[in-house]
C-alpha cells in the first residue's frame, strides 16, 4: 500500500467512536488495495473490492461516495454500461418512506 493512496482517503477528521473508525480504517484498505488493482488493469478485481466497500455497514458515507464513484468509472472502461446504469438508479432513485 502506497502511503499517498492511504492519505488520499484519511484526510477528513475522524469524529466518530472507536468502532466506526475501526470499520472505517479496513474501509480505506479496501479502497486502497482497489485502486492499486486498478493501476495495474485490474478492473475486474477491483471491482470485487468497491463492491466489499459498498456492503460494509456503518461505513462512513464520504468512503461510500468514493467506493461509488470509483465503482462506476471501473464499470464504464469495462463498457459495462448496464451495470453503471443500476448503481446510478441506485443512488438517484427517492428515498423509501
Amino acid at each position: 500500500m502506497s502511503s499517498t493512496s492511504q492519505d488520499r482517503y484519511s484526510q477528513s477528521p475522524d469524529t466518530r467512536d472507536g468502532k466506526s473508525r475501526h470499520i472505517d480504517s479496513h474501509v480505506r484498505d479496501l479502497l486502497t488495495m482497489a485502486k492499486e488493482l486498478v493501476d495495474f488493469g485490474r478492473m475486474e478485481r477491483a471491482l470485487q473490492f468497491y463492491s466489499l466497500v459498498l456492503e460494509e455497514q456503518n461505513a462512513n458515507p464520504a468512503l461510500i461516495r468514493i467506493a461509488r464513484r470509483y465503482r462506476l468509472s471501473c464499470y464504464l472502461a469495462l463498457d459495462m454500461v448496464e451495470a453503471a446504469q443500476e448503481d446510478l438508479n441506485a443512488v438517484f432513485e427517492p428515498p423509501l418512506g
